[in-house]
């Protein structure tokens, strides 16, 4: 699953940088580096029961196509080529409806702060032509970072409205890397990665986020058509200490991604998106975000299960039954703070044991 990085590359800036990193991503999204989702549903906790209800899935859902806001037309975003300053140090720029911004590393520690990126602490991909992290918040352009693979030498992005940006990307650490920024929400109709002969590596269509920064998850091969249908659903909501929550799937070309509202912390964790051939695991127990302390599991299962029974610190156990979106299966849930999963079990629907899990990485 994609899930973010930005929280991690936070408090290491924080750390390495000595500057206040905030505690929760700006507003609503990071674009997140991995490849699996972590879900669940819950039903019974110490502080309160959490009452969980199935969305109606709706079939043949498509991903928004808004039209180009006021002001943002063509040419609203310029990306410069990259440079190296008098000392040394990569620059790239670029500029935002007429608005200039740059970004450099930091010599000290190898971050570029700006964009709220350490890249030496990831390595370059090696199956994916590269990887995309992005942060957004409400007031500021949306802020990308490439890493890419030993052998893509430009990037093309096609923003929404057709608006195409021509990336070069600069070595930092022995990777290449692609800066850019983009109007709050603006929305991209695909990536693509070029070798130095002008050979297409391959090509992604991004996931646009409601309100926030896109993502980058699913990797086709030049020429390849998506066959993936698209879809989308509410798979489960229910209350936890009083405050409703919910957590909607939507499925296309991009991936199989999860978006989640409610609590008593405002939203929910970051959208998180898995490529569409991830293998669903049979019983996820890891936390797929914390909010104030509210954790938060949402995850595909595999087809064959037919229910979770989920052990928690405070001696209940919770049976969580997989809701079905377009031939998948999904579970989903929210605990209080101080509440962890001790074990995750699956059954099949004649009750006999799939599989056991007592991972879990639940605040403890």
């Amino acid at each position: 699953m994609r899930l973010s990085d930005e929280d991690v590359l936070r408090a290491k800036l924080a750390e390495e940088i000595g500057r206040i990193a905030p505690g929760e991503p700006p507003v609503d999204d990071v674009v997140r580096r991995g490849r699996s989702a972590r879900s669940r549903r819950h039903t019974a906790i110490a502080s309160g029961v959490v009452v969980v209800a199935v969305g109606a899935a709706v079939l043949g859902y498509q991903q928004a196509r808004v039209p180009t806001p006021a002001g943002q037309g063509r040419r609203a975003v310029t990306v410069d080529a990259p440079h190296r300053d008098a000392t040394g140090e990569p620059v790239w720029s670029g500029s935002v409806n007429g608005k200039r911004w740059s970004a450099t590393v930091d010599p000290t520690t190898g971050c570029i702060p700006s964009f709220g990126t350490c890249p030496e602490g990831f390595s370059a991909p090696t199956d994916e032509p590269l990887e995309f992290s992005g942060s957004s918040d409400s007031f500021d352009p949306d802020k990308y970072v490439g890493t890419l693979r030993a052998d893509t030498a430009r990037v093309e992005v096609v923003l929404r409205g057709g608006e195409r940006l021509s990336l070069q990307p600069m070595e930092v650490g022995g990777k290449g890397l692609v800066l850019f920024e983009t109007p709050h929400a603006f929305g991209m109709e695909s990536v693509s990665a070029f070798a130095a002969d002008g050979t297409e590596l391959g090509y992604s269509i991004p996931f646009n986020q409601p309100d926030s920064a896109s993502m980058v998850v699913t990797w086709y091969r030049p020429g390849e058509t998506p066959t993936q249908p698209e879809a989308s659903g509410r798979v489960a909501s229910g209350t936890v200490d009083g405050h409703a929550w919910s957590v909607e799937v939507r499925i296309g070309p991009f991936g199989v991604c999860f978006l989640s509202t409610g609590t008593l912390a405002g939203p929910g964790p970051d959208a998180a998106c898995n490529r569409l051939d991830a293998p669903p695991p049979m019983a996820p127990s890891s936390t797929s975000g914390t909010v104030n302390g509210t954790t938060w599991h949402y995850s595909e299962v595999d087809g064959r299960v037919d229910h979770l029974d989920v052990a928690l610190s405070d001696g209940t156990t919770t049976r969580v039954t997989p809701t079905r979106l377009a031939g998948r299966s999904f579970a989903s849930y929210v605990l209080s703070p101080n509440i962890r999963v001790l074990s995750t079990t699956a059954y099949d629907s004649a009750g006999r044991q799939l599989a056991t899990d007592n991972g879990d990485t639940a605040p403890k």
